[in-house]
């Protein structure tokens, strides 16, 4: 999704008819169907749409979304992939959650 210097856009819109821009953020130039959008704190809850633009082409995508309250986020790993059976399986947790 990058074309010379122009990278893929991705737009937080307050609505579809008016839209005034929330949060913007652009394709990753290493991983290009990667957007990093940071919502910001003091954004309201409730629906918004997203906006994708393509460099080089009258293409533009919106999709609606929610944004919702912070949410904690939790990684589990095992210590292994696959487990006989009988054997104990051990886990290990990492728990995250907004300031």
């Amino acid at each position: 999704f990058v074309t010379g210097s122009q990278a893929s856009t991705l737009t937080l819109l307050t609505s579809a008819d008016f839209p005034a821009v929330v949060a913007s953020g652009v394709a990753s130039s290493s991983s290009p169907g990667l957007f990093t959008l940071l919502v910001p704190s003091d954004a309201a809850l409730g629906s918004y749409f997203v906006e994708a633009a393509f460099p080089g082409t009258n293409l533009k995508k919106k999709a609606s979304v929610e944004v919702t309250g912070p949410i904690a986020l939790m990684l589990l790993e095992s210590d292994k992939m696959m487990y006989k059976p009988g054997q104990t399986a051990r886990f290990r947790a990492l728990a995250v959650r907004p300031a």
